[in-house]
């Protein structure tokens, strides 16, 4: 039985547990991220504060799950995230549907025809 089936057909206090255990585990990882990537999330967030002090836009992308977490972030921004304060210039790629299927259906149009992938049902051949 896997762990969500545990979840979803256990008792609760099986549940309970389970869910804990999985909020830990999940915090604890965040925390070793925050600490490896400490130097990046300071550059990060300088180039976001050069961006928006200086009249930019800052623009978020993602592809499936991440690409919601880049409308989110996106909104975070304009929306003033925390504290009242005016709106930053902020747009998620992801959104304009049709400047992504036009730009994947022109890029795989070119891949295809340049003869970098295999007439295949294997993508992996590309």
């Amino acid at each position: 039985m896997t762990q969500v089936e545990a979840t979803m057909h256990g008792t609760r206090s099986t549940r309970v547990k389970l869910i804990t255990r999985a909020l830990r585990d999940l915090s604890d990882t965040a925390l070793r991220t925050a600490e490896q990537i400490e130097v990046q999330l300071d550059r990060a967030a300088a180039m976001v504060q050069e961006t928006v002090a200086g009249g930019g836009t800052l623009f978020f992308c993602g592809n499936g799950g991440s690409a919601a977490d880049a409308q989110n972030m996106a909104t975070e921004y304009i929306v003033r995230f925390a504290r009242n304060r005016d709106a930053y210039p902020a747009i998620a790629l992801t959104t304009d549907t049709s400047l992504i299927t036009a730009a994947g259906t022109t890029l795989a149009s070119i891949i295809f025809s340049s003869g970098r992938c295999r007439p295949s049902a294997d993508l992996a051949t590309c």
